[in-house]
């Protein structure tokens, strides 16, 4: 990587070999979280940035410096404004990739959440799995529905975000469901009926599981 520039104007792309994480403005939703902090030099040069932040960040990133880049942060104008010093949002929107350092932690008293896609029926099943914890990353969700022997069916995983769906055209799926989440490494948890009969598009569920970190 190119050795470190100072940016008074706070306006330029930049790097360093030092560098943990980069970031840019644009649109991440919400998963495992990540406290980024700006290199104490740099919050020192561009006289923008709070010390701390914090951002939900869900998954991959596609394209561009997602893929140029060994590790890399794509977050929302939303994001950079919580990040700001009051009147200096629009100067950090603009600063383009900043060098930034970030220390992963997760929320030691909150279980799974299931969120139900808005475009969910009774032959097309979404949720975002948000708020787990050890790996922080899901392999596998599967879905249990209440019909007389009902089986486990594979809910596929949305490329570039936190979103597992599940399309199943042969019979209306009977709730309540259970959910079965594995992570990469293996691990198996099961919220049991987490799905409520009376579910609806838009709403939160909250399980009874999480796993230990």
């Amino acid at each position: 990587m190119p050795p470190e520039r100072t940016l008074p104007d706070c306006s330029s792309d930049w790097s360093s070999s030092r560098l943990e994480r980069k970031a840019d403005r644009y649109g991440a939703r919400e998963a495992a979280l990540e406290e980024l902090k700006k290199r104490s030099e740099v919050h020192q040069q561009c006289g923008v940035l709070r010390k701390t932040g914090d951002v939900v960040i869900t998954d991959d990133c596609p394209g561009g410096p997602c893929e140029s880049d060994a590790v890399h942060f794509d977050l929302s104008g939303t994001a950079f404004d919580a990040m700001a010093i009051s009147g200096k949002a629009d100067q950090l929107r603009n600063a383009g990739m900043l060098q930034v350092q970030y220390t992963r932690w997760f929320h030691a008293d909150v279980n799974i959440v299931f969120h139900v896609d808005a475009g969910s029926n009774s032959y097309y099943f979404a949720v975002v799995v948000e708020y787990v914890n050890g790996d922080g990353e899901l392999g596998a969700v599967d879905l249990l529905a209440s019909s007389a022997g009902a089986k486990w069916l594979s809910m596929q995983h949305l490329e570039g975000g936190a979103v597992w769906k599940l399309n199943y055209w042969s019979s209306p799926l009977h709730p309540p469901f259970s959910l079965r989440v594995t992570t990469p490494t293996g691990k198996i948890l099961t919220a049991a009926d987490v799905i409520p009969a009376d579910w609806q598009p838009w709403m939160a569920y909250k399980s009874l599981v999480n796993f230990k970190n």
